[in-house]
C-alpha cells in the first residue's frame, strides 16, 4: 500500500501559493494586486465571448498570469460565476465555455473552495452542459471535458447538504456526458466498424456521475444507469482513463449497489473487479473494496468470501497474511457472523467501533448484526414445522418476548419472502415447505430475464470483436505465415515419407528375393 489511509481520498492537486508567500501582495508589475486580480478576470471571461477564441488561449491567462495561479479570491470569483450565471447567457461559444470552466479546475481539485463555491461550480457545468457535450463530440477537446468533470465530482463532496447537489441539476448533465463520452464517433482514425468497440467504454464522467449520485444519495437512480449503460472496456488512449479511475469506478459502483439495500450480489461482483486488478501493489482502494464486500457477501448469502483464483498475488499474499489496516478485526466479525455467535460479533463491533466508522463500514456492520435474527429463523424454519411464538423469542434472545417475534415473522414475509403463517390466539408459528426459496417470484424471473438478455449481449460483443479482429490486416498477415509455415512444413514431412518408404520397399525386395533363393 503506497499511502496507510483509513479513508479513500481522491489525489489532491499541488497546493498553489498565494501571492502573499512570494511577499509580492500590492505588487502592480505582477498583476497581483486588486485591480490586476479583476482585469485578468475580466480578460479571461472577454476571451471567452470570442467567436475564434480556443481553450488554450484561455488558458494562456492561468500560464502567464501569477493571479491566476493562486486561489481565486470572492471578487474574482463573483465575477466568473456572474459571467457563466447570467440570464440571459452571454457565453455561447463552446470553446469559450470549456476553457473559462478549466480556468478554475485546480481550484475546485483542491481543498480550498468552501460549499458554497462548489455549488455555484455545479450549477456552471449543469448550465454549460451542451456545450461540454458539443466539446466531446469534436473528440480533441475531450481531455478539457474530462478535468472539469473531476473537478466537478470533487466539488460535490465538499458540499455539505446532499439537497444542494441535486437542485445544481449536475447529475443529469453528468449522466448525459457519459453517455456522450461513450457514443461520440468523432474518434480520428476510428472506423465506423470500431464504433461499437467504444460504446461501453469507461470515461471519466462515468466515475464522477456514480460519486455525485453516491454523495447526493440517489442510488437507484446511479443503478438504473449503472445496469442500462454496463462497461466492459477501457480505451485509456482515446478517454484518458487512469487505474486509480478504473478501481474508482467499481468501487463507487459496488457502494451504489450496497445503498440500494437489495443488490447484494452486484455488489459482491463489483467490488470484485477491485480486487482482482492486475496489480503488483495492493491499492488503498482495493483494500477498501475488500473491507466492503466481507459484509456484502454476508448480507448476500449469509457466506464468507473466498477471493477469485485470478486475484494477483499480491493481494492475495497481504489479505492473507497481514493483520494490519484492521483486516484481522474483519475476519474476527466474519467469523462471529458465520459461527451464530451474535454476543461476540456484538461485542467485537463495540470494541473496533472506531475503525469501523473511520473506513466508512459501520452501517453495513450493523446491517449485518440485524442480519443474525433472520439468519437464525431461516434456521429454525428448517426444523420446525411449528413452534411457539415465546420459544421462538427465546432461542433469538430478544428482550421484546412474543411481540418482538411476531413483528420479525411478520417482516419476513413481507420483505423476504418466508413462507409462514402465524396463529395468533395460539400463539405460534407455522412454517410451510420451501420457505419462499424454492419459489420463482415475479422480481426472480424478471431478474433471470435481465441476465439473459446481459448474456445475449455479451455473446453478440464477443462476436463483433471476433470479426473485427479477424479483418485486421495485422491478423491476416499472420495468418497467412503461419499458413505458408505449415504448407512448408508439411512438404518437407511428404517428401521424408516417400524417402523412407522406399527403403522400406528396396528391403522387402530383398528378403523376397532371399527367401527365393533358399527355396531354389
Amino acid at each position: 500500500i503506497a499511502r496507510k489511509t483509513r479513508k479513500i481520498k481522491r489525489c489532491k492537486m499541488p497546493k498553489r501559493r498565494s501571492a502573499s508567500a512570494h511577499g509580492d501582495e500590492g505588487d502592480s508589475s505582477n498583476g497581483t494586486h486588486e485591480n490586476g486580480v479583476i482585469a485578468t478576470m475580466n480578460e479571461a471571461i472577454q476571451r471567452a465571448q470570442d467567436p475564434n477564441v480556443t481553450i488554450e488561449f484561455i488558458q494562456e491567462i492561468g500560464i502567464t498570469e501569477s493571479s491566476i495561479h493562486r486561489a481565486p479570491n470572492q471578487e474574482e470569483l463573483q465575477q466568473y460565476f456572474n459571467a457563466l450565471l447570467a440570464e440571459p447567457c452571454t457565453l455561447t461559444v463552446p470553446n469559450g465555455v470549456v476553457g473559462l470552466l478549466k480556468l478554475t479546475v485546480r481550484y475546485f481539485c483542491s481543498n480550498d473552495a468552501g460549499s458554497q463555491e462548489c455549488f455555484c461550480y455545479l450549477k456552471s457545468v449543469a448550465r454549460h452542459g451542451d456545450s461540454l457535450c458539443m466539446a466531446i463530440a469534436r473528440g480533441y477537446e475531450e481531455r478539457a471535458v474530462s478535468d472539469i468533470v473531476q473537478a466537478a465530482g470533487n466539488a460535490a463532496t465538499k458540499i455539505s447538504v446532499r439537497s444542494m447537489i441535486s437542485s445544481s441539476g449536475v447529475i443529469p448533465v453528468l449522466k448525459e456526458l457519459a453517455m456522450c463520452a461513450s457514443v461520440s464517433t468523432n474518434r480520428g482514425n476510428v472506423s465506423d466498424n470500431d464504433i461499437s468497440m467504444y460504446a461501453d467504454s469507461l470515461t471519466s464522467a462515468h466515475v464522477e456521475f456514480l460519486q455525485t449520485c453516491l454523495t447526493a444519495g440517489h442510488y437507484r437512480y446511479a443503478a438504473a444507469f449503472a445496469d442500462k449503460n454496463p462497461v466492459y472496456s477501457v480505451k485509456p488512449d482515446r478517454h484518458a482513463i487512469s487505474m486509480e479511475q478504473y478501481l474508482r469506478y467499481f468501487y463507487l459502483l459496488g457502494m451504489t449497489y450496497c445503498g440500494c439495500g437489495d443488490r447484494w450480489a452486484d455488489a459482491v461482483k463489483s467490488f470484485n473487479i477491485c480486487i482482482t486488478a492486475p496489480s503488483q501493489l495492493v491499492s488503498a482502494i482495493t483494500l477498501a473494496a475488500y473491507k466492503k464486500c466481507l459484509f456484502a457477501s454476508l448480507l448476500h448469502d449469509n457466506k464468507k468470501i473466498k477471493l477469485p483464483e485470478c486475484t494477483s498475488a499480491a493481494v492475495s499474499r497481504f489479505i492473507s497474511s497481514t493483520s494490519d489496516f484492521g483486516l484481522k478485526e474483519y475476519h474476527k466479525l466474519v467469523d462471529a457472523f458465520v459461527s451464530d455467535d451474535v454476543t461476540k460479533y456484538s461485542e467485537l463491533m463495540t470494541s473496533q467501533s472506531e475503525l469501523l466508522t473511520s473506513d466508512g463500514n459501520f452501517g453495513l456492520a450493523q446491517q449485518v448484526l440485524d442480519e443474525f435474527q433472520p439468519k437464525m429463523v431461516r434456521k429454525l424454519a428448517r426444523v420446525y414445522e411449528i413452534i411457539s411464538l415465546s420459544k421462538l423469542a427465546s432461542k433469538l434472545n430478544l428482550s421484546g418476548g412474543e411481540r418482538e417475534a411476531e413483528r420479525l415473522i411478520m417482516r419476513m414475509i413481507s420483505n423476504d419472502g418466508l413462507s409462514a403463517c402465524i396463529d395468533q390466539l395460539e400463539g405460534t408459528v407455522a412454517f410451510f415447505a420451501g420457505n419462499g426459496m424454492d419459489e420463482i417470484t415475479e422480481d426472480a424471473a424478471l431478474e433471470l430475464s435481465s441476465r439473459t438478455a446481459q448474456c445475449i449481449e455479451l455473446a453478440r460483443r464477443m462476436k463483433e470483436l471476433d470479426i473485427t479482429l479477424s479483418t485486421t490486416a495485422k491478423y491476416q498477415s499472420k495468418i497467412m505465415k503461419q499458413s505458408e509455415t505449415k504448407a512448408s512444413g508439411s512438404n518437407l514431412a511428404s517428401s521424408g515419407d516417400e524417402r523412407s518408404s522406399g527403403a522400406v520397399g528396396g528391403g522387402d525386395a530383398e528378403i523376397l528375393l532371399e527367401g527365393g533363393g533358399a527355396a531354389m
